[in-house]
């Protein structure tokens, strides 16, 4: 491989800044893995709203309605009452808040129907998470006869997705869709707003979430990145609301506060030109998903980080929020909570184990004219799987452009999930820059063995042959 001279000379003040410093401000080392201890399921509290908010939190968020920097917050909140989404959930959070009845029982009606007609609970925008705010925070507006429908909705959809119902303690707790929302943002706020009508939900769940969740979480965090990659680490929403979920049930912390360091990998992951480096399942390709945002607000808000602050508010870096994004943020965001600049970080970062890796700079000056450079380098460590790739000693080098990258495509019906693509290109070690080492005897755990050639290597499938590409 040939470089520029400028390329290398560039290069070359990366690998100080990556000799340890004591200077300006510092985040932890990635530590190893500690021994997790044992966690007691908490309590439901009595009484109600308990979803993310408590009775006792109410007046420092109504007073929050008229600051100047809540303001677009809550504008974008009320005009959300009739949105065909977010309506639910934006009329419930006004009933809270002002106590309008009307909105109230718009939330209750309109919540009821859409969760009736939901088959899913993976993201936070479905329903099956956010009518648990709707069934809380309206609870005393609520008929019997509308209790029972509610939850009839809640273990219907339940039961049709691991962990099931009531949650099964063999239930996957590392990778794949249960580890989502179907329990850290569907059966644990939605057991705690039905516990008083039925806590079996809530029992089962929590039991789950502190045997299996909790260890496995703690294992990760010390890394301070996720192992499913830049887009996927989405899920951190998940776990940031579980956390706040326990916080105001008074709680405490019940995951380890490692957790606060795991969204820093999306500041460190950051290029010069706004994109992330990509590693996994990329789908987010412009890295501008909301979901970052409220994940960098989330963490921020629990943790009075003031440098996850200053990227939640960076409007160049995310899209616009959305009703969701913005309710939580009138949740949990502190008035007048200061924010640093990321500029002010170490330009180097050690990912530790179990990752394994490490991402240096020559600065933090963003733009396409930026003369900054970004190396990131992966050794790796554990794998778990599922959206991780086999992509072990792995670089990518920006430099007024991607020179070095991770290839290959992850959309549509011939390279997406699962796909011959997928499996015989796009998760091998040769899309991502890595050492190969030829072996002809090594058995593929792909759909030929050995794999078929696909189009972002060498064209369509052309039979079992090795391409000659693939044993440089």
């Amino acid at each position: 491989m040939h470089f520029h001279s400028a390329m290398i000379n560039s290069l070359l003040p990366i690998l100080v800044a990556a000799a340890p410093s004591s200077a300006g401000p510092q985040t932890p080392s990635a530590a190893a893995p500690a021994t997790v201890a044992a966690v007691t399921v908490p309590r439901v509290p009595a009484g109600h709203p308990r979803v993310y908010v408590r009775a006792s939190d109410l007046p420092a968020i109504k007073a929050k309605l008229s600051r100047d920097e809540f303001k677009a917050a809550w504008s974008q909140v009320q005009a959300a009452t009739s949105h065909p989404d977010y309506g639910p959930f934006a009329s419930a959070f006004v009933y809270l808040v002002t106590g309008d009845k009307a909105a109230g029982r718009r939330a209750i009606e309109n919540g009821l129907t859409a969760l009736a007609k939901s088959d899913e609970g993976r993201t936070v925008s479905q329903p099956m998470h956010w009518a648990a705010c709707v069934y809380d925070w309206c609870y005393d507006l609520l008929t019997d006869t509308e209790k029972q429908s509610f939850i009839k909705e809640f273990q219907r959809l339940a039961a049709s997705h691991g962990p099931y119902y009531p949650a099964r303690l063999d239930t996957h707790a590392v990778v794949g869709h249960d580890t989502e929302g179907w329990l850290l943002t569907g059966q644990l706020p939605i057991g705690v707003a039905i516990y008083d009508e039925s806590p079996v939900m809530y029992d089962a769940a929590a039991r789950l979430f502190a045997r299996k969740f909790v260890p496995v979480r703690n294992f990760y965090y010390p890394a301070h990145a996720h192992h499913q990659g830049d887009s996927y680490s989405s899920r951190m929403v998940h776990d940031l609301l579980a956390s706040w979920l326990f916080r105001r049930m008074g709680a405490g912390d019940v995951l380890s506060r490692e957790q606060r360091y795991v969204p820093y990998e999306t500041i460190y992951n950051l290029r010069p030109d706004g994109r992330q480096f990509r590693h996994g399942d990329t789908y987010d390709e412009g890295g501008r998903a909301a979901t970052r945002l409220l994940i960098q607000m989330l963490a921020a808000a629990y943790y009075d980080d003031p440098y996850m602050l200053w990227m939640a508010d960076s409007a160049d870096l995310f899209n616009r929020p959305t009703p969701l994004e913005r309710i939580f943020e009138l949740l949990f965001r502190r008035p007048s909570a200061p924010q640093r600049p990321i500029g002010e970080l170490p330009l180097t970062k050690f990912f530790g184990p179990p990752i394994g890796t490490m991402i240096a700079r020559t600065g933090w000056e963003r733009g396409l004219d930026s003369r900054a450079a970004v190396v990131r380098m992966h050794i790796g460590g554990n794998f778990f799987g599922n959206h991780q790739r086999k992509d072990w000693g792995n670089f990518q080098v920006y430099y007024r452009g991607p020179l070095a990258i991770s290839s290959g495509i992850y959309e549509g019906a011939q390279s997406g999930y699962n796909s011959d693509h997928w499996r015989d290109y796009y998760h091998q070690t040769v899309a991502h820059n890595s050492l190969l080492i030829f072996d002809p005897t090594e058995k593929w755990s792909t759909t030929a063995n050995p794999p078929r050639t696909t189009a972002a290597s060498a064209g369509p499938s052309v039979g079992p042959t090795i391409p000659s590409i693939w044993r440089r």
